[in-house]
């Protein structure tokens, strides 16, 4: 089986079945150990080679062996998570939420840089304090603020992105092989996956899965939250791996602040038992964004000098090092 272009729920289930008499497969919630699979973003606007927005290349045959890791593994996965990319049309990284003083937008591609808006290069549209009921001032000490807080926390650069992830939209929706194959883990283990919407604030960026890349404004407004339950949730697999779209963006976002949380878990969640060395990442089903090779493999570098286990989906589960299996 190569590819699923559009899944037929019915053959599925019925796939799920055959696996729960003929390999014995068990319902999720009689594992002794909770496996859980976080998959980041496999959606088709980032995906379909000929229909995605923001194409990250590989990511389609990224998929392919994810649906081949998923459905090999459908008696040891407890667990799916699976993120969304979600926005709106107007949000900080879409070129309509910014003008120049003629009032063109910026192409994709540009990075709007704290400087910029001090020289008065870029501002936000005034169209965005009417559709979400700001003033101009407001507006206008945001774009310093965020950008200057970018910077100063040393975050990645406001990049302007061509629209994707829309909500509703074919972009949005998962990618059709690693829907299918999570939908056969469904029906085998008589579950169903946890969904998680990121980025619907249209104020800040999102790259991590569990909170913004700014959460507060300039005026001390909540912009968004640091997602704890999320964590926590995380925080209650005994092995959690880890998947999906980008290697360079939000794979590495997410996972620094899984690891981090993971080494103080004892803090806020003293009954959880995942730590830094039960996390695992499929090298071999997550690709990066052309230009950022060299900034992604030097975070790799770091997360495995921490303890993250970089493995293949294509070597057998019991070999991973120090992987406990039910």
């Amino acid at each position: 089986m190569e590819r699923i272009e559009k899944v037929d729920y019915l053959s599925a289930a019925g796939l799920g079945k055959t696996c729960q008499k003929m390999q014995g497969v068990k319902p999720a919630s009689r594992d002794r150990i909770r496996i859980g699979l976080l998959i980041i973003d496999p959606q088709n606007t980032f995906c379909h080679p000929e229909l995605a927005e923001l194409l990250v290349p590989h990511a389609w045959e990224d998929n392919t062996r994810l649906m081949h890791f998923i459905l090999d593994n459908i008696a040891r996965i407890t667990a799916i998570d699976v993120s969304l990319d979600t926005h709106s049309p107007m949000q900080i990284f879409h070129p309509i939420f910014w003008v120049d003083k003629d009032g063109n937008h910026p192409a994709p591609g540009t990075e709007i840089t704290h400087e910029n808006v001090v020289r008065g290069m870029w501002r936000i549209n005034p169209e965005v304090g009417y559709r979400f009921s700001r003033t101009q001032k407001w507006l206008d000490d945001y774009a310093l603020w965020y950008t200057s807080e970018l910077e100063k926390r040393e975050k990645k650069p406001l990049m302007i992105w061509t629209y994707h992830g829309i909500l509703g939209s074919f972009g949005h929706a998962l990618d059709s092989s690693v829907e299918y194959a999570i939908f056969v883990h469904e029906m085998a283990r008589q579950t169903t996956r946890f969904t998680i919407l990121k980025g619907t604030n249209p104020f800040t960026e999102y790259y991590s899965i569990v909170g913004p890349e700014v959460s507060k404004a300039h005026d001390g407004s909540v912009i968004d939250n640091f997602n704890f339950e999320l964590i926590r949730r995380f925080l209650g697999y005994d092995t959690l791996i880890i998947a999906g779209q980008s290697r360079s963006h939000c794979a590495p976002e997410s996972l620094n602040d899984i690891m981090n949380n993971a080494e103080s878990a004892d803090e806020f969640a003293p009954r959880s038992k995942l730590r830094i060395g039960n996390i695992y990442f499929l090298d071999d089903c997550s690709s990066s964004i052309p230009g950022f090779e060299k900034q992604t493999n030097e975070a790799f570098a770091r997360f495995a000098a921490r303890g993250l286990h970089i493995v293949k989906s294509t070597t057998p589960m019991e070999e991973w090092p120090n992987i406990e299996l039910n």
